[in-house]
């Protein structure tokens, strides 16, 4: 009686044994279907062994060995700059709420702020949220000057951590060159300095200065800035390629945004690299 069913027996239980089998298939550790959460960039190797794990690169080449793929490395000729790179070009930054706007234009590949007022300070953010351990490079010059009396306070910042609340109150570190005339001999100065009260009254605290060279109007420069482990390492290298340094600790931001502040200057900015130290 039970012999004429058997053959059906067999045929579901082979179906249960072929689905659970085939399931998993013949894939090998290092690959998983595009698309999942164990491989987030679909490039068919999982998460957990991908050296760049949210830009595809099936080949995992990685020149320099810092275990970070040539498609997302910082510098993938450069093992110390073990870093992820993030999209940075001109197009990529704008102003923050309780900051003016008009004064921000893209030309020619370079973002261009224009105002030149005594007391006026402009920034930009990165888009794509906040941060921590940063390198950031640009290729900037001071487009115009003016002499506005005794209170000069010209900058041009590379900033991070920053951020801008609900009553526009705005906090920020970075680095940068300015020349502040409240100071007594008022000289040229390569500066990292803690940004703190609005939009409308900026305020700053110095953590370390160094003494340069003047900058001219036009001059192109480049400004390289190091955030890691509460320290940041700044440097300003020269048309000639004259570079001057300079270093401090303390620093309070942990998170925050990347970008960019200018002070009784207008500013060209070109070349704008930023790099995150945190796994993705």
């Amino acid at each position: 009686m039970l012999e004429p069913r058997l053959p059906h027996i067999l045929v579901w239980v082979s179906l249960i044994v072929c689905t659970l089998a085939c399931s998993k298939g013949e894939e090998s550790p290092d690959q998983d279907d595009p698309g999942t959460s164990e491989d987030l960039d679909g490039d068919g190797v999982v998460n957990a062994r991908d050296n760049c794990p949210a830009v595809r690169n099936a080949d995992q080449t990685d020149r320099d060995l810092d275990r970070i793929g040539d498609a997302c490395d910082c510098d993938p000729g450069d093992a110390k700059l073990a870093s992820y790179r993030v999209a940075a070009g001109p197009e990529n930054f704008s102003p923050p709420e309780g900051f003016a706007r008009e004064h921000w234009a893209l030309s020619g590949g370079a973002l261009l702020q224009s105002r030149l007022e005594a007391g006026a300070s402009d920034v930009a953010f990165l888009s794509g949220g906040t941060m921590g351990d940063v390198w950031a490079s640009v290729s900037s010059a001071s487009t115009g000057i003016a002499n506005f009396g005794g209170k000069n306070l010209r900058q041009i910042f590379l900033v991070f951590g920053a951020s801008v609340d609900a009553s526009h109150a705005f906090e920020a570190e970075g680095c940068g060159i300015e020349v502040d005339s409240a100071q007594a001999p008022e000289e040229a100065q390569l500066s990292v300095l803690r940004f703190g009260g609005s939009a409308d009254a900026i305020t700053i605290t110095p953590l370390a200065r160094v003494p340069r060279n003047p900058v001219d109007v036009n001059e192109v420069f480049r400004l390289e800035m190091n955030v890691r482990a509460g320290a940041i390492a700044c440097s300003l290298t020269f048309g000639n390629g004259k570079t001057v340094n300079v270093s401090a600790t303390g620093l309070s931001s942990v998170q925050g945004s990347v970008g960019l502040l200018t002070r009784e200057t207008k500013a060209r900015f070109t070349e704008l690299r930023v790099c995150r130290y945190e796994a993705l």
